[in-house]
């Protein structure tokens, strides 16, 4: 018969949800515990499709809450009945955030057309010039009715 003594249990399934994602990862420590195998990692981003209005605003409401201020990415999205995407291109950018206590959990989006400086200092109303692929745009109004996919990434600068 085996030696009590030397006895080591088999580990047991964790009961906590497993962390997030780590830049870098970790091994862990704990041995006496396993990942169940239909274990979930929380999210780290919060993707939101927001319909602009006329005035080119709009609010994103995150899928998740974040500490501090995330990192915002933008993206025109197509049309879902398969249409291209028509006219100049757009900028968009967080006009201010939306909390609840300290935590992040929205924002005010807005979005702007994009043109071609025409050579007409008047054109550049709301001061606003954008390179894109080596061709510098300037804004000239509202991106009124745009889809656009707002992506929130935590901040890793504590």
């Amino acid at each position: 018969m085996a030696d009590m003594e030397s006895f080591i249990p088999p580990p047991t399934a964790a009961a906590n949800v497993p962390f997030a994602e780590k830049t870098g990862g970790a091994v862990g420590a704990d041995s006496s515990q396993f990942a169940r195998a239909d274990h979930q990692h929380p999210r780290m981003t919060s993707s939101t499709p927001v319909l602009l209005d006329g005035a080119g605003a709009g609010v994103a409401t995150f899928t998740r809450s974040f500490p501090v201020a995330p990192i915002p990415s933008f993206a025109q999205i197509p049309p879902s009945d398969g249409a291209t995407v028509t006219g100049p291109p757009c900028v968009f950018r967080v006009k201010s955030w939306i909390k609840t206590g300290s935590d992040f959990t929205g924002a005010n989006i807005e979005g702007f057309m994009l043109s071609p400086p025409t050579g007409l200092a008047s054109v550049n109303v709301l001061g606003i010039s954008v390179a894109i692929g080596g061709q510098t745009y300037v804004t000239f109004g509202p991106a009124a009715t745009v889809n656009v996919s707002v992506i929130m990434l935590p901040n890793s600068t504590p």
